[in-house]
């Protein structure tokens, strides 16, 4: 069955029109100059609540920290109380698997070793499972997607849009402290082990959601291929030298989402769209225009 309405394209029929024409193969000189005065010339221009689209994951990486950072900076410049606004959940009970097959837990200056030097695009994902973040930059009401099928029936499933709400310690657990950014530019920010965290209170971004609300747990054991580099000693200059390594540890069993890869977007609907990067992967570009409802809120 294929489908022929515009209806995304309501408030902008015009747009509607051109993205037909872009999906039937008839795009025109004057469509293409139409979307290139979208163009972005100035940082300043692009909403403070976009969406931004990427093809490649190492991108998606960057793109969340980066507004996580920004997020940090304006919260320290307001002078606010920062604790309960953002933190750090690091992944913990990190095993490396051996050449017989036997996951062996990896030691404190190691697992140091991986939070700092690998994200969430260093991690491929084993047997289709979602992808594993090895330390998760949250803040309240951040933008998040759930990587698991983890009650399918209910909602709950890869791909899952959600914002969160809580953080739920185990009993006798504490938080502690760090600092990102280069030195006295430096934000503090709240740590927590994952295995520390009794549950995460969720409320979906769908207001159609059966329940508005859902817990999430910590997932043990996922597994996933994490591309590590070399202690700086090991290094011979160049390009940075990396191991491949199989891997399985415990993380919450969500996602960042103010950055999606353009695959993930299918299906939505969404109001300002910033595209970081292109692919001319078939149909990706359609894909990733056609959820902007008018010209104006791509970016």
């Amino acid at each position: 069955m294929e489908l022929q309405g515009t209806h995304r394209f309501a408030q902008d029929p015009d747009w509607g029109m051109l993205l037909m024409r872009f999906r039937d193969g008839k795009l025109t000189e004057k469509d293409i100059d139409v979307i290139n005065t979208r163009v972005v010339k100035d940082d300043k221009d692009i909403p403070p609540d976009v969406t931004y689209a990427t093809y490649r994951n190492v991108n998606r990486t960057s793109i969340n920290h980066g507004v996580f950072q920004k997020y940090c900076n304006d919260r320290k410049d307001s002078g606010d109380n920062l604790d309960s606004d953002f933190i750090l959940v690091l992944s913990t009970e990190i095993e490396v698997k051996k050449g017989n097959g036997v996951y062996k837990k990896v030691s404190n200056q190691w697992e140091k070793h991986f939070w700092e030097n690998c994200g969430e695009g260093d991690c491929r994902p084993q047997d289709f499972l979602g992808q594993f973040d090895p330390g998760l930059l949250l803040y309240y009401k951040i933008p998040m997607m759930v990587n698991n099928n983890l009650d399918v029936g209910s909602g709950i499933a890869k791909g899952t849009k959600a914002y969160i709400e809580k953080i739920h310690l185990k009993p006798g657990r504490t938080i502690r402290y760090t600092s990102i950014g280069q030195g006295n530019n430096g934000t503090r920010i709240p740590v927590v082990r994952a295995s520390d965290i009794l549950r995460v209170t969720m409320r979906h971004d769908s207001p159609d959601a059966v329940s508005p609300i859902f817990l999430l747990e910590p997932k043990t054991k996922q597994t996933f291929c994490a591309r590590v580099p070399y202690p700086d000693s090991l290094q011979t200059g160049g390009e940075t030298s990396c191991q491949q390594l199989y891997m399985r540890g415990t993380q919450l069993p969500i996602l960042c989402n103010n950055a999606t890869m353009g695959h993930k977007l299918q299906g939505a609907t969404i109001e300002t769209l910033f595209v970081h990067s292109w692919s001319n992967v078939r149909n990706w570009t359609y894909v990733v225009l056609s959820r902007v409802k008018t010209l104006k809120g791509l970016f």
